[in-house]
C-alpha cells in the first residue's frame, strides 16, 4: 500500500514509478543480474525524479554470508548503486529507493547503514477498522449473501496483513472462474477459510 501510494504522488508529480520484481532482477546468465540490476538504476536516473520499489528485498539482497555467489554480486551491484546515487555528480538526479521485507533479519547489513537504505517504517497489521474497510471496499463489487458480516470478519482477521484478508476475495472470484456464479461470499465461507 504504501508503495501504490508512492507509485501515485511519483506519477502525478511527472516522476516514474519502478518496481522491480524477482523475474526482472534475477537472471540464469552469469553477469546477467548485475546488469539488470544497473539497467535499472540508468533507467531511474534517466527518467528522474524517480521511485524504485524493490519488493521482497531479503530474496534478493539477502546476507552476502550465503553459499550463493549470485546472491553476493548482486549485494554488492546494489551497494555500487546505492552509493553512486548518495554521490552523484548529477544535482538534479533524484532517485529514491524503497524497499519491502516481512524478513528484515534476513537483509545484509551493508544495506542498511547511512546513506543506503537506512530509513526504516514498521507497516504493522491494519487495525480493526481499516479491515473493515478493506473487506467493505473489496467486496462491494460481488453479489453479497445477506448473511455477510464484514465486521464479525474484520474481527477475526486480527493480525492479519492486507494481502491475507484479500485472499478471501481472490477465492472467491476463483469460484465465479469455475462457473458457480450462484456463490456469494458469506461469513460462513469466510469463517471456513480463517481455520
Amino acid at each position: 500500500m504504501l508503495a501504490k501510494a508512492g507509485a501515485t504522488a511519483m506519477s502525478g508529480g511527472g516522476g516514474q514509478f519502478i518496481a522491480a520484481t524477482i523475474p526482472d532482477l534475477l537472471r540464469a546468465e552469469v553477469g546477467e543480474s548485475e546488469k539488470a540490476i544497473a539497467k535499472l538504476f540508468a533507467q531511474a536516473r534517466q527518467h528522474s525524479p524517480s521511485l524504485i520499489f524493490l519488493d521482497e528485498i531479503e530474496t534478493l539482497f539477502g546476507t552476502k554470508d550465503s553459499d550463493h555467489s549470485v546472491q553476493t554480486k548482486m549485494v554488492s551491484q546494489l551497494l555500487l548503486e546505492l552509493d553512486d546515487l548518495e554521490h552523484s555528480a548529477d544535482p538534479d538526479a533524484f532517485v529514491f529507493v524503497l524497499a519491502a521485507t516481512n524478513a528484515p533479519d534476513r537483509i545484509d547489513e551493508a544495506l542498511l547503514r547511512p546513506g543506503r537504505l537506512d530509513t526504516k517504517a514498521y507497516v504493522g497489521p491494519p487495525a480493526m477498522e481499516e479491515r473493515l474497510q478493506i473487506l467493505d471496499i473489496y467486496s462491494r463489487p460481488m453479489k453479497r449473501a445477506a448473511d455477510l458480516d464484514l465486521a464479525s470478519l474484520s474481527a477475526r482477521t486480527n493480525g492479519k496483513i492486507y494481502i491475507y484478508i484479500l485472499s478471501f476475495f481472490n477465492l472467491n472470484f476463483f469460484f465465479l472462474l469455475l462457473g458457480q456464479d450462484s456463490l456469494a461470499p458469506t461469513s460462513t465461507l469466510y469463517a471456513s477459510a480463517l481455520r
